[in-house]
């Protein structure tokens, strides 16, 4: 992607202005940030390099984050990392202040650039008490996105998916073909994958019938000029009690769940110290117990309300369009026209003499037709700014999904997609490409900036961060590994990852016969080469509370033909990623991803994998010498993508 001139200066300045500002607002115990002026580095993919082995630990390590779906704030994702990295985990020791700049990477052969914003944080191993420098980087790419969709294409997107992912479970069975290695390989499709296909289809159906309704009702009375009496009372009151049975199931799942983190901590605190006092155990032991027990029951009981809520919108939906299609919506003339609410109202008062009693004023207009188009104004006043929070919601955050995922047809999304995709690779082959010193001289070997580098993605980001990883690979290959980026690639971190559904849901778009999944894998180092497999450690985190994410199972070969040294991913469980749904953004602040960064920046790389099956058994089905010497060899010949 080429940015303008204008677009860096107002980088800069905000970057500037944001370190003004920033000591202000920071507590005292924090460290201050430090701003260094730019800098250019050079960068290129067809210049020799000394070769990265052994690695040179004096050099910095780089880090590329790719943000999640929804609004992104510029610069906000390098700021949670930073933050991140800069809290001591066990026995690390907090590093000196960060400092943040801009750089410039410019190619020498093309004069071509890339803008990068940098943070540069010092850590310690705690173990080895060796310090790394970091450079943060952020693939910034929310803007590409934004305003390029409507909700009713988003609606469209997810019904489309929802229906295609139960219909092929239906039709095919609880298995599907993924090709994977050189072979067709089958997988089991996980039940709760159909089951949150199924239910997302059920919603959002359901969302659009109460849309509808809502539609239909608000805007005769809108466009006519008259108030709710103008529908028959009965009309109206039936589908005002229909939205009241519908909004307080989601009032009450929705304030529990927005509390559930607060009522934790209090329901640990109180089980903490009755159990201390019962057994007289230690206090580590209670405070783990009481949160392990706290954690259970709120757990159970949002996702309960949750589902309570769910079942009731699905039922309501359906009883609505009942209520509205089956009900007489004009009146004869002098035909009586009874209000339920109304009669309930007047029952009221009949039965309790103070309501008599009150004074003649609020009886013209009588207090009960005042009272009833209040009640009846406040239930559809709520259900109308509920569904415009949701129709942001959707458009906002799901709206990046479908922009990014929804390939099963060209769209008019085809050219966004592409450039999301385009600023990623290009981001990363800036980095891979980036070189310690300059030459004139297009033949002299020049060292690598980095020996290791490590990209993470959090949600939608982490679909982005793979497929750039998988795109400088194959560029990589295809021109005879000169950036050796297997080699340098230190790890592949994932988080909140929707990955297995996004394999998924594109199997559901073709047979088992098409040659599209083979051909979408040959451009997917990490799906083909078990030469990068070796090199390259996946870890993904996800949390069992998290309806995004989940395990990745769909992208490792199975266990008896992988071959010596191949790194299956890693999945690990964020234990403090514990409030339903709020669980797919609190990953940032929580220690296991903090844990699987520093692990893999100060990880050991990995030995030649022809070293590792020489040395090995050959595996069931593949000989591993002959295959890893035959790995790059294989691969289609393709031209270079420049620098922009």
């Amino acid at each position: 992607m080429t940015y303008s001139r204008k677009t860096y200066i107002i980088a800069l300045v905000y970057t500037r202005i944001h370190h003004l500002i920033l000591p202000l607002l920071m507590s005292p115990s924090l460290p201050a940030v430090d701003l260094a002026n730019s800098t250019t580095v050079a960068t290129s993919l067809n210049r020799p390099a000394t070769a990265p082995h052994p690695e040179d630990p004096g050099k910095p390590v780089a880090l590329l984050v790719s943000h999640g779906m929804g609004q992104q704030v510029p610069f906000a994702t390098l700021e949670d990392v930073v933050k991140l990295l800069q809290q001591p985990t066990g026995t690390d020791l907090t590093g000196p202040a960060p400092v943040v700049t801009h750089v410039r990477f410019l190619d020498p052969d093309s004069k071509r650039e890339t803008w990068l914003a940098r943070a540069e944080v010092e850590l310690t191993d705690a173990r080895s008490q060796q310090k790394r420098t970091v450079h943060v980087y952020e693939n910034y790419w929310a803007p590409l996105t934004e305003g390029n969709i409507s909700l009713s294409e988003v609606v469209r997107f997810m019904a489309s998916a929802g229906w295609r992912g139960v219909r092929s479970r239906l039709l095919k069975g609880s298995t599907f073909q993924r090709w994977l290695f050189g072979k067709t390989r089958e997988f089991t499709i996980p039940r709760k994958t159909v089951w949150g296909l199924f239910a997302a289809l059920a919603l959002v159906l359901a969302l659009v019938a109460i849309n509808t309704l809502l539609t239909l009702v608000v805007g005769a009375n809108l466009l006519s000029f008259s108030s709710f009496s103008k529908m028959p009372a009965r009309l109206v009151d039936r589908l005002t009690m229909d939205l009241v049975w519908l909004l307080l199931p989601a009032v009450v799942a929705g304030l529990f769940l927005l509390w559930s983190e607060k009522i934790v901590e209090n329901l640990s605190k109180l089980d903490r110290k009755v159990v201390r006092k019962v057994s007289g155990i230690s206090k580590e032991k209670a405070r783990a117990g009481a949160d392990w027990r706290a954690d259970k029951l709120v757990h159970w009981a949002v996702w309960g309300l949750l589902g309570v809520a769910g079942g009731f919108l699905v039922g309501m939906a359906g009883i609505m369009a009942w209520d509205y299609f089956t009900s007489a919506h004009t009146l004869a003339p002098k035909a009586p026209d009874p209000s339920p609410v109304l009669s309930y109202i007047w029952q009221l008062e009949q039965n309790n003499a103070w309501l008599r009693a009150l004074p003649d004023w609020l009886t013209k207009p009588h207090w009960a037709v005042l009272l009833r188009m209040a009640f009846i104004g406040g239930v559809w006043g709520l259900t109308v700014g509920i569904s415009l929070y949701l129709r942001g919601f959707l458009v906002q955050y799901m709206g990046d999904v479908a922009i990014y995922l929804d390939a099963y047809k060209v769209d008019k999304f085809h050219k966004v997609r592409e450039e999301v995709k385009r600023q990623a690779s290009q981001m990363a082959c800036a980095l891979y490409g980036a070189r310690a010193a300059t030459s004139p001289d297009p033949a002299v070997e020049l060292p690598f900036a980095y020996d290791r580098l490590v990209l993470v993605g959090h949600s939608l980001g982490s679909v982005v961060t793979y497929d750039a990883l998988n795109a400088t690979l194959h560029l990589d290959e295809s021109m005879d590994r000169p950036l050796q980026a297997d080699v340098r690639t230190g790890g592949l971190i994932t988080f909140g990852s929707p990955l297995d559904k996004t394999a998924y849901l594109f199997h559901t778009q073709s047979d088992d016969t098409s040659v599209r999944p083979p051909l979408m894998a040959s451009v997917q180092p990490l799906l083909r080469s078990w030469r990068v497999r070796n090199y390259v450690k996946w870890i993904n985190i996800y949390s069992k509370n998290d309806v995004v994410s989940g395990g990745l199972d769909f992208y490792d070969a199975p266990a008896g033909t992988q071959v010596p040294g191949y790194q299956p991913v890693e999945n690990r469980i964020d234990a403090d990623a514990r409030t339903p749904l709020a669980a797919h953004v609190q990953y940032w602040k929580n220690e296991a991803l903090a844990t699987a960064i520093r692990e893999r920046i100060f990880a050991t790389r990995a030995a030649s994998p022809v070293d590792q099956a020489r040395e090995t058994a050959p595996p069931v089905d593949e000989g591993p010498v002959e295959m890893f010497e035959q790995d790059v060899q294989q691969q289609p010949a393709e031209a270079s993508l420049p620098l922009r």
